[in-house]
């Protein structure tokens, strides 16, 4: 009888383990899980904000250069004249009539 019992200790310490085991690996992938989609989320958030300072670099660019063509005297004439139909004081100015 005491040889069944002795047969018997090994085989539950070892389901012990085992269990013991598979708990350590349900904890782990508990613990890992959430950070690893939070990780995934923020990779996305990422590249969309590098995508936004891409787009946001390029209008910069664009702006920089208008600032430095408006440094020019001549140009800003020229806007006056062609966008807000400006002229020069004792100049007269002309409005085309559409024909029709």
């Amino acid at each position: 009888m005491t040889d069944l019992y002795a047969e018997a200790a090994p085989r539950r310490v070892r389901r012990g383990y085992l269990a013991l085991g598979a708990g350590a690996i349900v904890l782990a992938v508990a613990l890992i899980l959430p950070s690893l989609f939070a990780f995934r989320s923020e990779r996305g958030q990422l590249a969309s904000t590098q995508a936004k300072l891409a787009s946001a670099s390029k209008v910069h660019a664009t702006l920089q250069a208008e600032i430095k063509q408006l440094q020019d005297l001549r140009e800003v004439a020229y806007l006056a004249k062609k966008e807000l139909d400006m002229v020069y004081p004792g100049s007269t100015g002309y409005v085309s009539q559409p024909q029709g």
